[in-house]
């Protein structure tokens, strides 16, 4: 049984600002969290998304 759609691109849904302003206060709040309160997982999480070409948010 295979599927039509499987090797189709889907359209990406555009995020409205609102939405993207929400998730990088979300962002802002748990890298601020980890400082105070676990700073080894915030280094690995900043290693590891530098390896992935990512630019991390230094709030």
């Amino acid at each position: 049984m295979s599927n039509e759609n499987e090797g189709a691109i889907q359209p990406q849904e555009i995020l409205s600002s609102d939405v993207v302003a929400l998730c990088a206060l979300f962002a802002r709040i748990i890298v601020r969290c980890l400082r105070e309160k676990d700073p080894h997982t915030l280094k690995l999480l900043s290693l590891s998304s530098t390896s992935e070409g990512e630019i991390s948010d230094a709030a």
